[in-house]
């Protein structure tokens, strides 16, 4: 696509020219990073796989490349052949030093470059979130995945307000982040503000911890507060002290910039959050968590302390031999297969229990905690690192600043409602390292179940209540039924109509485990919804459509008998508007409505949204249902076509009980009962009934036959005579008839 875009202003405040060459540039970048990996493949494959070069046709180079997600979302050009030159993924990676090409031989020689890793060039979108900081006239609230680099775009955005003579005072939550800090800001040599130390006031670039900014006069006025890991205490009383008198600008920075009802956190101008954790799993900046659900626990004994479990009913229900047992049966075969894995526990006794019990199990653990000396810890997490430890268990320590790329395993063994705690610790496996292909979740404490994947957005929540009851989003009704449709799970209510996919947390596997997204691959079986496992492919019950006691409870007759008289009013003033007033007064015009009326009792769910305008658009599939049922709105009527549904399903629909009863009537071995079942299929259908008198006669005859069997035969006769839609008068003759001929 080598034309230049026009774009117009759309009165959005977004400046869309920019946007597209950002979306250009990504595409460009993922492209070039893409082709490098994959020219390593067909050099792997070539007869001299060990050298960095490999000479091969266009038509060969391309032909098992694969465009990387971006690049289909940023421009057209790769899967059509109208490209121009400068997107070519050779040339894409040429442009960014990653290779050489040779355009003097025949086929062109491709060579990989090695490249300086000393240097370090920014990602494009970090570019970006460094342009759009520091072009912002406001305070600025940056959201970014653990992973995608917040140290690095801290330090240059404090680097471009020091270029401008502002002073720049950065500050951690905790004190274990002053030293990851001190090693980011390390260029700007940044003066520490930490206990009884002197630090020189006339510089232009502080780190101090939240504690101790808040509360001592500092001796500067800073231009810039930059608030690293800003969800931590943000609404607390230290923050507001900070920034009381401060007149600068604030930024801040977090993977999960929200409060505990997941809203955004309050306070700035911009909150720049459009690089998120699927933009980085898309641009393979990080890695695809592959979640399991390997246990579950009972928390229905545990109780809440504002927006999250009491914690001390988390210890005493799960900090026991049992659950740990648990835990580690369940985990410790996919742990000793990984390269490092970190485990989230409740506490410090429980992570010392836990990692007692691993250890026990085969799997090299230690528990690393504040109680721990700064030695101890240092010790604890250099065996980690160095590869002698399997696993580290911790509470809170390594949910944030913790940075071990080679990380490829998490264990939840601790329940949590806090959407941001969730986030920040399944983060820590996220990250790319040479040789790591992905990033495996264990949860064994029901987190995905109440907060759903960790790629999902953080979802608004009410805190003030511990249970919640759901209700239709558009009029907040609580009768809502589950129906399946299309292979997907939706929730309608029976109030308004309305109709939402039912979004689950995850499908997990009853098979393998495996925690499943919406886009997984699902199918009905019998009007229920299963998952079909990708790895195992099991096939596991994940949602029934309501019960015939929940549509009850929902439809009950007062409810059902509003609906059919909201749907007689509708379709006669559809009928009335249609054609004329005396047409509805048509005997087939009532019995079609009674057949309507006949098919709301069966089946009231089908009819809670109709309205008049309803009836002049298809909105009812052409195809049975879990009874058997079909019918389908008109799109067209005419006076001769003006029915919901054709006449034949009408009659059936009317005739509803017959079918039992004409089985009843196969069945039947009595030639009394038989007589019984068509006489009251006779009244229900409004047909003539038999003369009890002609019955008597006949069954008298019957009686003093002399031949054998001739109940049997004349009730077969009887039978035959009914389904082949004859008159059964005509019994008068069959007996005469059969004794002339079986008479011995």
């Amino acid at each position: 696509m080598s034309e230049e875009v026009d774009f117009f202003d759309w009165g959005d405040g977004i400046d869309h020219n920019k946007e597209y060459t950002r979306k250009r540039e990504e595409a460009k970048h993922q492209t070039a990073k893409a082709f490098v990996k994959h020219l390593k493949k067909l050099i792997s494959k070539s007869p001299n796989p060990s050298s960095d070069s490999i000479q091969i046709s266009k038509t060969d180079l391309y032909k098992d490349f694969i465009y990387p997600k971006v690049a289909k979302d940023a421009w057209i050009s790769p899967y059509k052949r109208n490209y121009s030159y400068d997107e070519q993924p050779d040339w894409c990676a040429y442009k960014e030093g990653l290779i050489d090409i040779d355009e003097t031989v025949r086929p062109y020689e491709y060579t990989i470059k090695k490249v300086d890793t000393t240097f370090f060039e920014l990602r494009p979108y970090q570019s970006h979130i460094i342009e759009d900081t520091t072009s912002a006239k406001g305070s600025v609230l940056i959201e970014a995945p653990t992973g995608s680099g917040k140290s690095v775009m801290a330090n240059e955005i404090a680097k471009k307000e020091i270029e401008k003579g502002g002073i720049v005072l950065i500050v951690a939550p905790k004190i274990i982040l002053l030293e990851q800090l001190q090693d980011t800001f390390t260029q700007l040599k940044p003066q520490i503000i930490y206990g009884a130390k002197d630090y020189d006031k006339k510089h232009n670039v502080f780190i101090s911890t939240i504690q101790t900014a808040h509360k001592r006069d500092l001796g500067f006025e800073p231009t810039m507060i930059l608030i690293d890991e800003v969800h931590y205490g943000f609404s607390g009383k230290m923050i507001k002290e900070l920034l009381s008198d401060f007149k600068g600008r604030l930024i801040g920075l977090s993977a999960t910039p929200y409060d505990e009802r997941g809203e955004s956190l309050q306070g700035f101008d911009l909150h720049i959050n459009k690089y998120n954790l699927k933009y980085m799993l898309d641009g393979n900046y990080l890695l695809h968590p592959k979640c399991y659900a390997p246990l579950k626990v009972d928390l229905s004994n545990v109780s809440m302390v504002g927006a999250d479990y009491n914690q001390s009913d988390l210890d005493k229900e799960f900090n026991n031999l049992e659950n740990i047992s648990q835990i580690v049966e369940s985990t410790k075969e996919m742990i000793l297969q990984r390269k490092a894995s970190l485990v989230f526990c409740i506490n410090i006794a429980h992570s010392e229990a836990v990692a007692s019990a691993y250890t026990d199990a085969g799997v090299p653990t230690k528990a690393i905690h504040s109680k721990l000396t700064k030695e101890e810890q240092k010790e604890i997490l250099n065996e980690f690192k160095s590869g002698s430890l399997k696993m580290l268990a911790n509470p809170m320590m390594l949910t944030t600043g913790f940075d071990h790329p080679i990380t490829d395993t998490i264990i939840l063994a601790r329940a949590t409602k806090s959407q941001n705690l969730y986030r920040q610790m399944v983060g820590r496996a996220l990250r790319l390292s040479e040789g790591k292909e992905d990033a495996v979740i264990l949860d064994c404490s029901n987190v995905i179940s109440n907060l759903g994947l960790p790629t999902d957005d953080i979802k608004k929540r009410d805190t003030s209540h511990t249970k919640s009851v759901r209700i239709c989003s558009e009029c907040n009704s609580e009768k809502l039924y589950k129906k399946i449709k299309n292979n997907r799970a939706y929730m309608q209510c029976a109030d308004c109509g309305h109709t939402e996919v039912a979004m689950e947390n995850g499908y997990e596997c009853d098979s393998c485990g495996l925690v499943h997204t919406n886009n997984a691959k699902f199918k009905t079986i019998d009007g229920d919804l299963y998952l079909l496992c990708n790895e195992c492919e099991y096939e596991t019950l994940v949602c029934e459509s309501s019960s015939k006691e929940e549509m009850t409870l929902i439809f009950d007759q007062t409810y059902i008998n509003s609906i059919k008289k909201k749907i007689t009013l509708e379709f006669f003033k559809y009928l009335i508007n249609k054609f004329n007033p005396e047409f509805v007064l048509e005997a087939s015009v009532a019995k079609h409505i009674k057949a309507i009326q006949h098919l709301i009792i069966k089946d009231p769910s089908t009819f809670v949204d109709i309205e008049s305008h309803h009836f002049s658009r298809s909105i009812l599939e052409e195809e049975p249902n879990k009874n058997g049922s079909r019918y389908a709105w008109k799109t067209e009527w005419s006076k001769k076509d003006w029915r919901i549904f054709d006449e034949k399903l009408e009659d059936e629909i009317l005739n509803e009980g017959m079918k039992e009863l004409n089985n009843n009537l196969k069945a039947s071995s009595s030639l009394i009962n038989s007589f019984n079942i068509i006489q009251e299929i006779f009244n229900k259908t409004k047909v003539e009934p038999l003369d009890r008198y002609f019955i008597e006669d006949f069954l008298q005859e019957v009686k003093k036959s002399k031949v054998k069997n001739m109940e049997v035969i004349c009730n077969k006769r009887l039978k035959d005579l009914y389904f082949s839609n004859e008159k059964l008068t005509q019994l008068k003759e069959f007996i005469p008839m059969m004794e002339s001929v079986l008479a011995v």
